[in-house]
């Protein structure tokens, strides 16, 4: 009977490794040697990333030795004749240093600082009928694909022997001929669009050469047969970008590799995660299981556990930051409810129409100010979505004591606030229908982790309100929070004298230092609150389009839209954006939502927010967009004016451009959805009248402009049916588009 201790001691043996392969070296420390990284000249380089972006893959020759090839493959079958899984190879210094090699090519791809992943493994293919790769797969469908198509991570795949197939060669479906690219189709293949056989393609590799492909392209082993001259022996690693979430936890850094013992932990991870695939003996479970306990969990620990003080130590300065200033410092009696755009973002009607083209009543509905600090923006949810019950939590209980004041002073009393985090939401014991968490993600250590708690109490078909700091934009401020953490004004929480010490700073600086001639001048420097928000934030951060995707695709949340969505349009930054150049006029319908944005942000970043509405995976009703309509669907239709162009002034205001026959600026009141004034001709307006007193058939709209407008004002001809029919469908469109007036199709 083999004795576990026994075995355990051999692997936890330097020793014992290097007497049964003496030939290679195990190393308890090991730094990448210098001029070890194979060059690529740059034609070349750009060929393979061209490749690699369009097919899905590359395959390059390995500058390696025969015979360094040669001692890696006899050391791995001596392995196995010990009676160890492959993967134990990777005790050997060798098969690290051999990808190191390729860091050259894997930082054209993934940057300069990628990551190595903790996923290898290390193949022996018999040359018999029944031996064979891995089954045809993705390694990976999590949003691994950035917006221009170039891989966040990658596989980089070395065969030690000729790679035939005879013995089991790898094929691929190039990402050009997959019908399923890109899709999200799980492992397995459950699409039922098919594979065209012929589109399949074989990769015979020579000893030593390399095969690199993406995480989404489909791929599979061959399966070997006795006819083969040799076993198919080869080796993988996986690799990721450094500035996007960790795919596997812990990320390795390929310039300083694993100790001895840390390969041991990571190895005895990996058979224990693939012992479905390949069994283990009992005993070899129980080594494999010991070497990851004592080796890798107590290190990942220990490493989580310091992580986890760092993350409590900021955290903590944020809530000593807002309990010191309460944010914002909006006067207590201030009301917002002539702040028509603040209501109209707020208010849930707005992006639930835009999802659902559903007009909802907020009379009930239960939402969140995640967040909420000193309570203006609560209040502003309790005035956009009348009936609703408001709940506030935020971290300072200072804050959460000065929100409940506000909206007591205001009058609401179907209310409540609690000073806890955002991640311990679901410590209410509620579900919300509408989250608002506005100007707090980017101070949250991991963003991701703040959307998942949000998630876990949204409803299914709830939305979240929520936003990041861009990158882009706030460059510059991020360099001057910098600066003063240089000065030592961040190592505290930042009160008065730390706000004038900037202030006396920056406005001894000569005008044209950059950092003052972008970041200072024309800006309310004389305002407190704009410099702490600015210079002095605690824990701030920015984030870029594609970043804020692969947190909501982490999140498992769906992207619904910007809040402010006529601003994002890319189109709109070209002189004729009815005539863009030929290329962007060909390639823009096709791309992405994500990509068409991020080419936004990177053209012209001029939005300080990231600020958008996202929800549960297809939580969406389906419906038919207006521009679909039918004669009928519009003759059935219903018709509602936004809430919050339902006031009293708005009235008022448009009765006295009917009498003075202006035209009534509509766009005035809320112009954040628009890019010019939009301007409806008095009497055409007046059409709108009922829509005060709640929502209105269609119809009845036409025949009210039939009644104000009988004659054609060119022809003096009776005005047809048709014609009213055709004008009131026309100006409906128009102010639909900008969720002015809300249209509801008869089910």
């Amino acid at each position: 009977m083999i004795n576990v201790k026994s075995l355990l001691e051999k692997a936890q043996n330097p020793e014992f490794w290097k007497i049964l392969n003496p030939n290679l070296s195990v190393s308890e420390s090991l730094t990448l040697p210098p001029n070890t990284e194979i060059e690529f000249e740059r034609d070349n380089l750009d060929k393979l990333l061209l490749n690699l972006k369009k097919e899905g893959y590359f395959q390059i020759d390995f500058l390696l030795s025969e015979e360094e090839i040669s001692c890696m493959a006899v050391s791995l079958k001596q392995v196995l004749q010990a009676g160890w899984p492959t993967p134990f190879v990777f005790v050997y210094d060798e098969f690290w240093l051999v990808f190191c090699r390729l860091s050259r090519i894997l930082s054209a791809i993934l940057g300069d600082d990628y990551k190595q992943l903790p996923a290898f493994w290390a193949w022996h293919i018999e040359t018999n009928n029944t031996d064979r790769g891995w089954k045809p797969h993705r390694d990976n469908l999590n949003g691994t694909l950035l917006p221009d198509g170039m891989p966040k991570c990658v596989t980089i795949w070395i065969p030690l022997t000729d790679a035939i197939p005879l013995n089991g060669c790898m094929y691929i479906v190039p990402a050009t001929l997959d019908p399923n690219y890109s899709r999200n189709v799980q492992k397995g293949e459950k699409s039922n669009t098919q594979i065209n056989y012929q589109d399949i393609r074989a990769l015979p590799a020579k000893m030593g050469s390399v095969l690199c492909w993406n995480h989404e392209v489909l791929h599979w082993g061959g399966r070997s047969s006795e006819k083969a001259p040799h076993p198919r022996i080869s080796l993988a690693f996986e690799f990721q970008r450094a500035d996007v979430e960790p795919y596997k936890s812990p990320l390795l850094d390929p310039y300083n590799l694993p100790s001895f013992h840390q390969r041991l932990g990571l190895i005895g991870k990996q058979i224990l995660q693939y012992q479905h695939m390949y069994p283990l003996s009992e005993e070899i479970a129980e080594v494999a299981t010991e070497l990851q306990e004592n080796y890798l969990l107590l290190s990942i620990k220990k490493r989580d556990d310091i992580m986890e003080n760092q993350e409590l130590d900021k955290i903590e300065k944020i809530r000593q930051q807002f309990d010191t200033v309460c944010y914002p410092r909006t006067p207590l009696e201030e009301s917002p409810k002539d702040s028509h755009v603040l209501l109209y973002i707020h208010n849930l009607v707005t992006p639930y129409y835009l999802r659902n083209q559903k007009v909802i009543e907020t009379e009930g509905k239960v939402i969140l100010d995640a967040g909420c600090g000193s309570g203006y923006k609560a209040l502003i949810l309790a005035e956009a979505n009348p009936g609703a019950k408001i709940v506030g939590v935020d971290i300072s209980e200072e804050s959460v004591k000065l929100a409940r004041q506000r909206l007591e002073h205001h009058g609401f009393r179907n209310v409540e606030f609690h000073a806890i985090s955002i991640e311990d939401l679901s410590s209410l014991g509620l579900e919300f229908d509408f989250i608002n968490n506005d100007e707090v993600l980017y101070l949250l250590p991991d963003p991701v982790l703040g959307l998942q708690a949000m998630k876990s109490v949204l409803k299914p078909d709830g939305i979240i309100r929520t936003n990041l700091h861009s990158y882009f934009q706030r460059s510059g401020f991020f360099r001057a929070q910098e600066f003063c953490k240089s000065m030592g004004l961040m190592d505290e929480n930042p009160q008065d004298l730390e706000i004038e010490i900037v202030r006396e700073t920056m406005n001894a600086l000569k005008n044209e230092v950059l950092l003052k001639s972008r970041n200072w001048t024309s800006n309310p420097t004389d305002k407190d609150e704009w410099i702490f928000m600015n210079y002095l934030l605690q824990g701030d951060k920015g984030f870029t389009i594609p970043e804020v995707f692969a947190a909501l695709r982490n999140a498992d949340l769906e992207f619904i839209s910007m809040v402010g969505w006529r601003h994002w349009d890319v189109t709109d930054l070209f002189q004729d954006s009815e005539n863009l150049p030929p290329f962007l006029a060909m390639s823009l319908p096709e791309i992405s939502v994500e990509y068409r944005l991020h080419l936004f942000e990177l053209l012209h970043p001029v939005h300080r927010l990231i600020d958008f509405w996202c929800g549960h995976p297809n939580g969406e009703q389906s419906f038919v967009s207006v521009a679909e309509w039918t004669e009928y669907d519009w003759e059935t239709a219903q018709v509602y004016l936004h809430p919050q162009l339902k006031t009293l002034q708005v009235r008022e205001d448009l009765l006295n451009c009917i009498a003075k026959q202006r035209p009534f600026i509509i766009s005035s009141y809320i112009p954040l959805p628009t890019q010019v004034p939009i301007a409806v001709e008095s009497m055409l307006a007046a059409c709108l009248l009922p829509l005060w007193e709640g929502a209105q058939p269609m119809m009845s709209l036409v025949e009210l402009w039939l009644k104000l407008r009988p004659l054609h004002p060119a022809t003096l001809e009776p005005m047809s049916h048709e014609t009213a029919f055709e004008e009131v469908k026309e100006l409906l469109s128009m102010l639909e588009a900008f969720l002015y007036v809300l249209l509801e199709r008869s089910v």
